[in-house]
């Protein structure tokens, strides 16, 4: 994205700092769409929502933390300011007794938010002063521990077990963390969990850490599986 097509980035940072913060603190695996044909619409529609009159008053009721229940896009500030890792407003709003129970338009708590970004000092801010649930399911039936076994978070997944995230839990696909893990080739992860105690063996007919890295084409995580001793006789969906 240039700033031919946009006209200057900091002439526009200026006026909207908001905007700023939203493009340089992107989550690492957001930031993947920023040179894609999908971030110049958004930019393009978060600037003209923001050079609006209600997108002004949204602005400045964000940063004064006048109404911390407002709902721009379905996020409050909470959830707004753990995905853009404003620590301060995050420790700000907790200590303000902000619900991290509640839920985003993607109908996420604040523990998914906070997992996605990666940083584990977001994550146990959320568990320790907002006493967030850990197991709370999110909109794909999984937990906040299946988004990090995903993006390959391994310290978050190992802090998320140490303050009781279960590991057993399934999601819309009848998938674990551990398998979510061996879809995203996370091989780390895969030792964390089978560490913890989880086993590669699954009930017959579900979907096994090998299948979910075969469909994925993860071939050194079949190796790792190999080494492991899986059972390559395992059937899930009527296939080994």
């Amino acid at each position: 994205i240039s700033e031919d097509h946009f006209g200057s980035f900091e002439e526009l940072y200026r006026e909207h700092p908001l905007l700023k913060y939203c493009i340089e603190n992107l989550p690492e695996h957001a930031r993947q769409v920023m040179n894609t044909e999908i971030f110049a619409p958004f930019f393009n529609k978060f600037n003209s929502f923001l050079s609006s009159d209600s997108g002004r008053t949204w602005e400045v009721m964000f940063w004064s933390l006048k109404d911390p229940w407002q709902q721009f896009m379905g996020h409050h500030p909470l959830h707004l300011a753990c995905a853009l890792g404003l620590v301060t407003t995050i420790e700000w709003l907790l200590k303000n007794n902000i619900s991290t129970e509640t839920r985003n338009g993607y109908r996420d708590t604040v523990i998914e938010v906070a997992t996605s970004t990666g940083r584990e000092e977001i994550v146990d801010m959320v568990c320790m002063l907002g006493n967030a649930d850990v197991n709370a399911i999110q909109r794909l039936g999984g937990t906040a521990l299946h988004t990090a076994a995903f993006y390959g978070y391994s310290e978050i997944v190992r802090y998320l077990l140490f303050v009781g995230a279960d590991s057993s839990v399934v999601d819309h696909e009848e998938c674990r963390p551990l398998e979510r893990a061996a879809e995203a080739g996370s091989n780390s992860v895969i030792s964390i969990f089978l560490g913890h105690g989880d086993s590669l063996e699954r009930a017959s007919g579900s979907w096994t850490a090998a299948h979910a890295a075969g469909f994925a084409g993860r071939h050194e995580t079949l190796e790792f599986l190999h080494t492991h001793h899986f059972d390559w006789t395992s059937r899930s969906r009527g296939m080994t």
